[in-house]
């Protein structure tokens, strides 16, 4: 009987893995992808923090630990709606465009402190340049609106 149950719990983990195997084959370079970022994003988060003078604490840590566990179950959920619950919205590239829009500005605020820059203005600036559109009078026209 004791063996019994054992084959049977080893054949049903077996299968488990397999069948995750199967569920991440298609989105395990996002998955990959995400987690480099994230990685970055610790080192650099550590290294800005010791620029600008802050204590390095485990709880600031432990945030790095909460985008490991959360990005990848973020990714995993939006595989399995667009799989099972609605085929025709793309739910894992929304998720993935959500979760890589967060990392990258979180890269780009440590990069920012590193090197005393804005990148995320920067880049704005650089979207409002192309479009023709200069950036002081569009500052200025929004506040403008905005006392109204």
């Amino acid at each position: 009987m004791l063996e019994a149950i054992k084959f049977w719990f080893l054949d049903t983990w077996r299968e488990f893995l397999i069948g995750l195997g199967l569920f991440l084959s298609g989105i395990q370079t996002a998955m990959l992808v995400i987690l480099c970022f994230v990685v970055l994003d610790t080192i650099l988060g550590v290294l800005a923090a010791r620029k600008q003078g802050q204590e390095l604490t485990s709880r600031k840590f432990g945030r790095s630990l909460y985008k490991f566990i959360l990005y990848p179950v973020i990714l995993m959920t939006g595989q399995a709606a667009e799989q099972y619950l609605t085929p025709g919205i793309p739910w894992f590239w929304v998720s993935s465009a959500f979760v890589t829009t967060t990392e990258m500005k979180s890269l780009s605020e440590n990069i920012g402190t590193l090197l005393g820059i804005s990148v995320w203005g920067r880049i704005k600036l650089l979207l409002w340049k192309e479009k023709g559109i200069d950036l002081d009078s569009a500052e200025d026209q929004y506040e403008e609106n905005k006392k109204k």
